[in-house]
């Protein structure tokens, strides 16, 4: 079919052509009536002979019924569709910012991957309860919005478990699909479920990490061959410094068989998820239908089964590498009849005790003793309207404000009641997080989370300076150092003045994020697992080196907090179920209570500098997104809950820090 360019489909006046798939061609359109853009895709009518004219259009009209049933934020609509010339075509919501492959052919920071995937998991669930599987998800399906969000596209060859023309549709028994993420089922033509998503969507999370695909040759065939009897190539011999984690997720989604990858789309989500936001994945999340329990060098689970992975078949099919129809017939045949061979993937369990590098330095403890939050007094009530009273308005705050592509770093003055003040913008890729004040209140820390490095500036002046490469910053008493995560995974204590390494900490419990040192000791908590896999905040001695469990939950606690005297911790917690609130603990981990009891979530709570009030970030008064909201104070003495910002739901809950 000639450039339709200039030209009109129906009522659809036609802009310019934005690609060519193996079937139909996409142009960029205007909708007169409706004053918006629009894409079109219409059939290539000539690349089809007159035998398979038919099951083309077939197909076609099939992506048309797939498409229009699912109303998903993170699937492309469908709004219209028709015939010209002879060819179908159908009519989506125009998506203009690109495609995922913008994203491939170099590695980019796992939390970014996790995050551009974890979507497009949530939209496959979607699909899946719906009875579609969409058997060609890949970079170049998954498209991007202006404001840099994932929608998923291109239904063309999806299967609906109802639909009765399937086997009509497969006749042929060729696999369908891209064969680069192909899951091994779909390669040698075996039925296929809802599981070849979830391989095809961990490909794309290999691919993004990584920044190759885990199996490339020179031809289609080839490539088949290798998802079938090819172990994936080891993440870490291209990402040394991947965390183990990811390398897990990684592995869980792209098992050989379906039943050694996640039991659903859902459990794949949520491991995403967890990864985007640097939480511990719950344990549930991470489990296979598989119940081999026999090799214990695999990675046990919670319920007793251990995660086993493929192991290669030899390379004795020299054929691999092309092949005629014959060859083909033979390669499908041998593909059905000849099972993998699987070996156990061992991976490190955590140690009981932590092995710990002494810092060299040492930190004065304040000469003066901090107020304390007189946690004995706390009034448990419903929140109420209250008019806010005056002991709220002190010192001030750290916090990050914006959307999703423009998070920026603002500064509040609490005592002399002024507006946010701008500190410092991102830049189109920066995802700032994790705002802390120095205990002088003169400088503000922040991570930029794509580019896995701390970042630092004085309130009063200067320009925003890279401190160190890590993430998660956490000011030791007298500022002169901070505790940050470093890309390898251990904490480790950098100079505040040249960002110079000064000692490594290895703790000894698995996912460990999120460190806060304490005010007077030198001591951190944390969150992470415990050996049953569930959330704990730990706290660790610097010196003895000892990690103790303080607070668990089946699935989050979460940004621990102190108190200015150092005897409290506040963090956020789930253990009563979704959404997460705000609950205080002593340092010990008794006299454990939730303070806040609030209709929406209530997240990275942080004492006032008297102690006796906490600040958090709730969507209770309006949100944008999933991780956006206002910020409060409740005090914790009366209850009293006061709004402290009206932003429209921007600001965000990744840890606000309040102090001098």
């Amino acid at each position: 079919m000639p450039d339709l360019t200039g030209g009109t489909i129906g009522c659809y006046q036609i802009l310019e052509p934005l690609g060519e798939g193996g079937m139909a061609t996409v142009y960029r359109a205007f909708d007169p009536e409706l004053k918006r853009e629009v894409a079109i895709k219409v059939i290539r009518r000539e690349l089809f002979g007159e035998l398979l004219l038919g099951q083309m259009q077939k197909r076609f009209e099939r992506e048309v019924r797939s498409q229009a049933k699912l109303v998903h934020t993170n699937i492309t609509r469908v709004l219209d569709f028709g015939e010209f010339q002879g060819a179908p075509y159908m009519v989506m919501q125009y998506i203009p910012g690109g495609t995922l492959k913008r994203f491939t052919g170099h590695p980019i920071f796992y939390r970014k991957a996790a995050e551009l995937l974890a979507p497009i998991a949530r939209a496959l669930e979607y699909a899946h309860s719906q009875g579609i599987i969409h058997r060609d998800v890949k970079p170049g399906n998954i498209l991007l919005t202006a404001d840099g969000d994932p929608m998923l596209s291109d239904f063309g060859i999806a299967k609906v478990a109802s639909d009765e023309g399937e086997n009509t549709l497969t006749a042929t028994g060729m696999g369908i699909g891209t064969p680069e993420y192909m899951a091994p089922e779909q390669a040698d033509s075996r039925q296929v479920t809802p599981s070849v998503d979830i391989y095809a969507l961990g490909v794309v999370l290999y691919e993004l990490v990584t920044g190759r695909k885990p199996f490339e040759a020179d031809t289609p065939l080839a490539v088949m061959h290798k998802h079938v009897y090819e172990e994936i190539p080891n993440p870490t011999t291209l990402v040394p410094d991947l965390l183990p984690e990811v390398e897990q997720v990684i592995r869980l989604a792209l098992g050989k068989k379906p039943q050694e990858r996640f039991r659903s789309m859902g459990d794949f989500a949520l491991a995403l998820e967890c990864l985007a936001r640097g939480l511990v994945i719950p344990a549930s999340a991470l489990v296979s239908p598989s119940t081999a329990k026999t090799n214990p060098a695999g990675f046990a689970r919670d319920d007793g089964t251990v995660l086993r992975v493929p192991q290669p078949k030899r390379k004795w099919l020299p054929w691999a590498a092309g092949g005629a129809g014959a060859v083909l017939l033979l390669s499908l045949l041998i593909f059905a009849i000849i099972p993998a061979i699987l070996r156990p993937y061992p991976t490190s369990t955590p140690t009981s005790n932590a092995v710990i590098q002494i810092p060299t330095f040492t930190l004065p403890v304040p000469e003066t003793e901090a107020p304390s939050p007189v946690p004995t007094t706390v009034v448990v009530v419903e929140p109420s309207p209250i008019v806010a009273v005056s002991t709220w308005q002190q010192g001030s705050l750290a916090l990050l404000i914006g959307s999703k592509t423009a998070r920026d770093v603002y500064w509040m003055d609490l005592a002399g009641g002024a507006d946010p003040l701008l500190l410092t913008s991102s830049d189109s890729k920066s995802r700032f997080l994790g705002t802390i004040l120095s205990p002088d209140g003169l400088k503000i820390a922040w991570y930029d989370d794509f580019y896995a490095q701390t970042l630092q500036k004085e309130i009063n002046g200067g320009q925003a300076t890279v401190l160190a490469n890590c993430t998660q910053p956490s000011f030791s008493p007298d500022g002169s150092h901070l505790i940050c995560k470093g890309r390898d995974g251990y904490f480790q204590v950098v100079k505040t003045s040249d960002g110079s390494v000064q000692s490594r900490i290895t703790t000894g419990v698995e996912s460990s994020v999120l460190p806060a040192w304490s005010p007077t000791r030198q001591e951190i908590v944390f969150a992470g697992f415990d050996a049953e896999r569930k959330t704990v905040i730990w706290r660790l001695d610097l010196g003895a080196g000892q990690a103790i469990p303080l607070a668990e939950a089946n699935y989050e606690n979460y940004a621990p907090s102190w108190s200015p005297d150092g005897e409290w911790i506040a963090f956020q917690s789930a253990e009563q179920g979704m959404p997460s609130e705000i609950w205080l603990m002593d340092r010990e981990g008794g006299q454990q209570r939730k303070i806040t009891f609030n209709s929406g979530w209530s997240r990275g709570p942080s004492f006032s500098p008297d102690g006796q009030w906490l600040a958090f970030v709730s969507d209770i008064a309006g949100s944008i997104g999933p991780d956006s909201g206002e910020l409060f104070a409740i005090s914790l003495v009366t209850g009293e809950q006061v709004q402290l910002t009206r932003t429209g739901g921007m600001v965000y809950d990744w840890r606000v820090s309040w102090g001098k």
